[in-house]
């Protein structure tokens, strides 16, 4: 939209007067919005492609590299915890950016960008409570081990 700046009536500062727009800046713009569009889709698509794949693999080391036998049920109690927080953490997400974008502009978008919010979210808990998990584990099991010696 063109603007021109004149001087206020109070003399201060600039205020914009608007003209009215002509047919070939409303279809500048619309072209415009649709390549943004365009692109807006193509960098959800990437990024669901690379995260749904992240999340499936993070998933599977997460659970197939267990600590072994000794603790099976307070590594189960463990695990429960780990994906619980993690599912905590994308419900509060999704609550807190469907109230910050259901009023705007981007009001079409909250549940893509909370569901890659979410793909994010949950490898993160993973890695975390995988680290978590082989350290104290590890420790258990070497103390466990010195003293039955």
């Amino acid at each position: 939209m063109h603007t021109v700046t004149t001087r206020a009536r109070s003399g201060v500062g600039f205020e914009p007067l608007r003209r009215p727009p002509n047919s070939r800046t409303q279809a500048a713009v619309r072209f415009r919005d649709l390549q943004l569009l365009r692109n807006v889709r193509a960098q959800m698509i990437v990024a669901f492609a690379i995260l749904l794949p992240v999340l499936g693999v993070s998933l599977w080391v997460y659970f197939r590299f267990r600590p072994g036998r000794d603790g099976a049920k307070s590594i189960r109690i463990f695990d429960a915890l780990v994906v619980g927080c993690a599912v905590a953490l994308s419900i509060v997400t999704t609550i807190y950016l469907r109230k910050e974008m259901a009023s705007g502009p981007d009001s079409a978008w909250w549940l893509v960008v909370s569901a890659i919010y979410s793909l994010v979210i949950f490898p993160a808990c993973l890695l975390v409570g995988g680290i978590i998990r082989y350290v104290v584990y590890s420790r258990l099991r070497m103390g466990g081990n010195q003293g039955a010696s």
